[in-house]
């Protein structure tokens, strides 16, 4: 009986363990996730000013005060 109670402590403490890591690795992922959104959200108007900047630069009358406004 002493065995058994020992080897299920034994399982318990594994099982925490693991529990724990997974808690760990979860939160790694959710740090991961809320910076990547943060740089997205820095990006996202450089590279459209640019994208926008490029577009108008490639027309045929290029405008350079626009093109000099969205790539301030």
């Amino acid at each position: 009986m002493q065995r058994q109670v020992a080897v299920a402590q034994e399982q318990l403490e594994y099982l925490r363990d693991q529990l724990t890591e997974s808690q760990r690795l979860a939160t790694i992922g959710t740090i991961a996730a809320v910076i990547a959104h943060e740089f997205n959200n820095l990006l996202t108007p450089i590279v459209s000013y640019s994208q926008f900047a490029l577009s108008s630069a490639e027309s045929e009358k290029p405008d350079m005060e626009l093109i000099r406004k969205a790539l301030s």
